[in-house]
């Protein structure tokens, strides 16, 4: 789901290896929508996987937890 909220890739069926495919080929073959999920993903795995700001918010966590 979040990748198609971001824009950052597609989903697809894990039950239908055939329709998967067949939207992956679709997918990889048009340049623009590649290049914006690429744009996309960037900016998804700098504001939510970024290692310090999940460190910060772990370092927050615990700091909670014991005071």
């Amino acid at each position: 789901d979040i990748l198609n909220k971001t824009g950052a890739g597609i989903e697809v069926p894990p039950d239908n290896p055939t329709k998967a495919a067949y939207m992956l080929n679709e997918f990889i073959s048009n340049e623009a929508s590649l290049k914006e999920a690429e744009v996309a993903a960037k900016k998804l795995a700098n504001e939510k996987f970024n290692r310090e700001l999940l460190y910060q918010k772990f370092e927050g966590i615990l700091q909670e937890a014991v005071s």
